[in-house]
């Protein structure tokens, strides 16, 4: 986190998110699979490294998975029918 501080820009704001950034970072958030590794601070950095400012790296971070949580979970309440 010390080096994306100094090496990013930090001066894209969220709307400005294209293929190629969620791409990246997404492929950096796979690196959340080594133990130890935090997948938020992955994300984070990833998105500080391709000049976003820290409210949208974070956002970006923390709102994500909601994407992937979201489906299971109503299958799992749909399912509860009986």
């Amino acid at each position: 986190m010390w080096i994306v501080e100094r090496v990013g820009k930090r001066d894209r704001p969220e709307s400005s998110l294209n293929l190629k950034d969620a791409v990246i970072i997404g492929l950096v958030q796979c690196v959340a699979l080594i133990p130890g590794v935090s997948r938020s601070g992955a994300t984070i950095s990833a998105g500080m490294l391709r000049d976003l400012d820290r409210v949208a790296a974070t956002r970006l971070a923390f709102f994500s998975p909601f994407r992937l949580w979201l489906p299971p979970g109503r299958t799992r309440v749909d399912g509860d029918a009986g």
